[in-house]
């Protein structure tokens, strides 16, 4: 049902003309004018002190009726609201629980804040706040009537923005805290709606809005549902509609770019890096108290780590069943003896030796006592804690403190064998000499060339644009994905991408170098008598761009 909450003032009102879009209504009252906005159907909740009771509500002056007659006149609906001067907290109360209680489930909404006073604005906006949550009521706008003294036109203001910045600020707190995108994702899509109308949906803002509200529920059902195939991809799509939204310019958008920036922080360390990604949405488990989903996420990453260094398929399930009974063997034998131990298949060891001809034995050690860790909580909270020895609710932020060392414990070993990566931004291919001196100079493990569509790009930087920020900005937002901030990216080509890229890299604290070279005149003759010159250039060191 509409309803409409109105504040009735005291003051002596003269007939002006009320201005909203392409409507004019001349009226004593702005209710009035409202009714004709918002339509007849509508009932007003009319507070009135005793003063604007007396001075505005009746009618006094038959040649001035008051808001009632008026009302009863054109068969408008209302209930009258008698409310204090809320001069103190027990009648501010008052005026909260009067108001509220004449609200009903799913009713829509609109608020007239016209001759609201003193504390009236922070109860309505409590009110309204308490009864979206409690009531399901939804919002359809405020209203300010911008009324001046002896001026004969006032327009009449829609400040339901304010309603938005309360919704929003509401749904980031929720993505912030516990990862549900839901609420954010609609908000977005609501806010941009009249901007897709206006355009018909044809042009860019359309396609980042689809992307930005897809991309946020499905970061938020991988990590509820634990997702470990998917949550990568879901996260760097969601950084990446993210940057979109934010290139684009939305006036709608622009009071919620702080907003925006926060949601950004949730997924700004995913790099597209398998180990990492599941990593950080440990670590996001964690922050939005998702604990079970936590460990499942960290057990499997051990699988994943294993998988990664014997270059497994990761969703080999036999084998990543194999590999936990590898580990479990690993644990029970150096803690507890070979008497206490299983013996393994010939498939499983063959997994053991090679885990121990790829890798540091410390590391496979610690990382079959790690599991053993995880297990024995995440098993406690699988099974509900009907165990021997369990944590009791009492003490269940146990979970949460123990998931956070275990991750540390988890990321410092992955640490020790991590890869340093060299991304080449440039238009060659690498000599030996290059590759031998990044590996000695930088301890460069793995060599990144672009994708060719990139490369593509990078090689035909257009001499004839002013701007060719269209041309850079893919190459920097796939470095954004995958960059860490101990890589080192070889940058050389058309000066002004190399600048543009080169700038970025240093504000991310990322190192960017160049290849420096010499050139050396080779004197070739010919049987005829000719001498050809020919100029070789061959590579002298990596010199970081300062």
């Amino acid at each position: 049902m509409k309803k409409v909450i109105t504040f009735l003032g005291a003051g002596t009102y003269e007939k002006i003309i009320y201005k909203y879009e392409n409507l004019e209504i001349e009226t004593r009252f702005v209710q009035e004018a409202l009714s004709k906005i918002i339509g007849n159907d509508a009932i007003f909740l009319v507070a009135l002190t005793a003063r604007a009771y007396e001075e505005n509500w009746k009618t006094k002056d038959p040649e001035k009726p008051g808001l009632k007659e008026l009302f009863d006149r054109r068969k408008i609906s209302y209930k009258e609201l008698h409310i204090k001067d809320g001069h103190n907290d027990q009648e501010r109360w008052e005026h909260f629980d009067q108001i509220f209680e004449n609200i009903k489930e799913n009713d829509e909404i609109y608020v007239d804040v016209t001759h609201s006073f003193r504390s009236t604005p922070f109860i309505i906006m409590a009110v309204i706040n308490y009864a979206k949550f409690v009531k399901n009521v939804e919002i359809k706008g405020i209203y300010y009537g911008a009324y001046i003294p002896n001026e004969p036109v006032a327009e009449i203001v829609d400040l339901s923005i304010f309603n938005l910045f309360s919704d929003w600020t509401i749904a980031a707190e929720k993505l912030i805290t516990i990862g549900d995108c839901r609420q954010i994702a609609d908000l977005i899509e609501k806010t941009i709606n009249p901007v897709l109308k206006s355009s018909k949906g044809s042009n860019v803002t359309a396609a980042a809005t689809r992307n930005i509200n897809r991309n946020l529920k499905n970061f938020s059902n991988a990590l509820y549902t634990v997702r470990g195939c998917d949550i990568s991809e879901c996260a760097l799509s969601l950084k990446k509609s993210l940057n979109e939204l934010k290139k684009i310019d939305i006036n709608e958008l622009k009071p919620f770019e702080k907003i925006l920036d926060k949601m950004a922080l949730v997924v700004e360390n995913f790099t597209g890096d398998l180990i990492n990604d599941i990593l950080q949405a440990v670590k996001a488990c964690i922050n939005f108290n998702l604990i079970q989903q936590g460990y499942t996420f960290l057990e499997e990453n051990i699988f994943n780590f294993f998988c990664n260094a014997l270059s497994i398929d990761i969703c080999a399930t036999d084998t990543r069943m194999k590999i936990s009974r590898v580990l479990n063997y690993i644990y029970i034998l150096r803690n507890k003896g070979e008497e206490k131990v299983k013996p393994l298949e010939k498939s499983e060891l063959d997994i053991k030796k090679q885990m121990y001809s790829l890798l540091d034995s410390n590391i496979v050690e610690e990382m079959a006592d790690l599991l053993v860790d995880i297990a024995h909580k995440r098993n406690d909270i699988n099974h509900a804690g009907y165990r021997s020895t369990r944590i009791k609710a009492s003490s269940a932020d146990k979970f949460a403190n123990e998931l956070g060392r275990l991750a540390d414990r988890f990321e410092k070993l992955i640490g020790k064998n991590k890869k340093r990566k060299m991304f080449l931004i440039f238009s060659h291919h690498l000599t030996d000499k290059q590759i031998r001196e990044g590996a000695e100079v930088f301890n460069i493990d793995e060599y990144i060339h672009l994708p060719e569509e990139l490369q593509k790009i990078w090689s035909n930087i257009s001499p004839d644009t002013e701007d060719i920020s269209n041309e850079i900005d893919p190459i920097i937002d796939w470095l954004e994905e995958r960059t860490d901030p101990d890589d080192v990216v070889l940058v050389q080509g058309d000066f002004g991408a190399t600048y543009k890229v080169v700038n970025y890299l240093k504000s991310k604290g990322i190192k960017a170098v160049y290849s420096t070279t010499k050139r050396e005149a080779e004197e070739e003759a010919t049987e005829d008598g000719k001498v050809t010159v020919k100029h070789v250039f061959s590579h002298v060191i990596f010199r970081e761009y300062l």
